[in-house]
């Protein structure tokens, strides 16, 4: 089991990092593209590090082979405790066939999650921690909650910057579009 102590410093900065990049204007939402589907010319994922709440370290090359949803959200953000249920109800009408990962981007650990979860009776998708905020940066996210449709490859193919109903028609038709190509892929060998 993994276990870091986190640098006072990064507890400072860390919050006000977030601060500004949620105050700066993000040039694709000011283009009308929040709450909505962003199809990206494809682009390798970053693999990032994460915690699940055992301290456990995961990357998303652990799932390469699999078509994953990667959200980012945190406690303290309203749109994305609004979108939660959704996600759960993604990961239950898909299975074994999508996984979800649920990405946290807040500093006090899995303690207020956990507290949320509760009163939201919410038990799955899996939950993980990115406390430093390192896949935040490194992708120059701005606002939570944002999301990633990544492809058996490991490449993003579809953003969302904002609360989505993850259950909509067009979110499904992308979905079903790349676990059709990975049957297609399995049935060819």
């Amino acid at each position: 089991m993994l276990h870091r102590k986190r640098p006072a410093l990064a507890s400072f900065f860390c919050p006000l990092l977030l601060l500004a990049t949620l105050l700066l204007p993000a040039p694709s939402i000011a283009a009308g593209k929040l709450n909505e589907l962003i199809h990206l010319e494809p682009f390798a994922f970053p693999e990032g590090r994460f915690l699940d709440r055992e301290g456990t370290e995961y990357s998303i090359a652990d799932w390469k082979g699999e078509v994953l949803v990667v959200n980012f959200w945190a406690t303290w953000c309203p749109p994305c405790i609004k979108e939660l249920p959704a996600l759960k109800e993604l990961d239950e009408a898909y299975g074994d066939k999508l996984r979800v990962v649920a990405i946290s981007e807040d500093f006090k650990g899995f303690e207020d999650i956990d507290k949320l979860l509760a009163r939201q009776e919410i038990e799955h998708p899996p939950f993980y921690l990115d406390d430093q905020m390192k896949m935040f940066i490194e992708l120059k996210l701005q606002g939570l909650p944002n999301s990633f449709i990544i492809d058996q490859e490991g490449n993003a193919v579809i953003q969302v910057r904002g609360e989505i109903d993850w259950n909509g028609e067009k979110i499904k038709e992308v979905i079903d579009e790349l676990l059709k190509d990975d049957q297609e892929k399995l049935d060819d060998t």
